[in-house]
């Protein structure tokens, strides 16, 4: 077997063999929110970081189905904060958390114009 190969298939047979594991954070750490959205899903994980090192607290990651595919990027948006709140609500509580994204999260409570569904998402997230 080729030298090359073989070091490929060492690598790969070591990453599963040792998966990643989901964290503890201690009480009061300061926790990250990563966001991100695509037209079909969106994906949030919950990191606890410890220098350049970071550990893996929580994973959410929902598919979006029927009406919600509809949903414009503002409203993904909101709509991914609320679920991932809704599921990590005593991260929320017990920890102060950074969101990190590349989108304009700011906006959803600084709209003036907001209606619906987007004012009681709004509302639950203030």
């Amino acid at each position: 077997m080729d030298s090359g190969l073989r070091e490929a298939f060492n690598h790969i047979k070591s990453i599963i063999a040792s998966p990643p594991v989901l964290g503890k954070p201690k009480g009061g750490e300061m926790l990250f929110l990563y966001l991100s959205m695509m037209d079909e899903a969106l994906v949030t994980v919950l990191v606890c970081e410890e220098g350049k090192f970071k550990q893996p607290v929580y994973f959410v990651s929902k598919v979006l189905q029927g009406a919600k595919l509809r949903y414009s990027k503002f409203e993904k948006l909101a709509y991914a904060l609320l679920t991932s709140f809704r599921r990590l609500w005593q991260y929320f509580q017990g920890h102060q958390i950074t969101i990190r994204t590349d989108q304009p999260i700011l906006q959803i409570q600084q709209k003036p114009n907001l209606a619906g569904r987007m004012m009681t998402w709004a509302i639950k997230l203030s």
